[in-house]
Parts: C-alpha cells; structure tokens; sequence
C-alpha cells in the first residue's frame, strides 16, 4: 500500500510510504519528493544506515558537511550517524527512493 505522508521535516517535502510503518520491520522505505527548491529541516543523525537511488531531478545531498551532487541515475550509501541533509538544486520535483535501516520515523 503506497501512502502520502508529510513526515519529514523541511520545506516542499513530501514522503510516499513503501514499506508501511511498522514495529516489525527492519527497513523503512519511501519515495522523498522534493519540490523546487526545498530542503529538508537541517542535519540530522541516528542510528543505522541509509541508502537511496535518484528517480528524478537534481539534488545536493550533504553528508557529515561534504555536499555531493546528485541527477536522475545516482545512488548513495551513508552511515546514518553521519549528519545529513538534503535539498533540490534543479528546476523541477526531484522523486528519491530511500531506503533506511531501522525505521526512524
């Protein structure tokens, strides 16, 4: 079941649920849309590890204050102690698929 949810934080985010939240899972996943030019809600950290995959547009994904620049096509793997962020760099809806281990929110 895929669901819209408003859960993380920043300006112009929105989250499509995946993997439903629930206690018994191991991984969480969602699809982050980032409208132009919004950000999630400064550096964040916790435990786990996180991976995503580019479905659209651009994005800067900072990690532990190194900024990497990302387009449609592009993966990353970070520890999810390491704090991070992101934003839309480009002029149109960047669409992520990320996957996270454990579910956090």
């Amino acid at each position: 079941m895929i669901a819209l949810d408003p859960l993380r934080r920043g300006e112009g985010i929105s989250l499509e649920r995946i993997i439903p939240y629930s206690a018994g899972h191991l991984l969480q996943c969602n699809i982050h849309h980032i409208e132009e030019d919004g950000e999630s809600a400064g550096p964040i950290q916790h435990a786990g590890e996180e991976v995503g995959y580019l479905l659209a547009g651009e994005i800067e994904l900072i990690v532990e204050g190194k900024s990497y620049y990302l387009s449609a096509g592009d993966a990353f793997v970070f520890n999810s102690e390491l704090p991070h962020h992101y934003r839309n760099t480009g002029k149109e809806r960047a669409s992520i698929f990320w996957v996270n281990t454990p579910a956090t929110f």
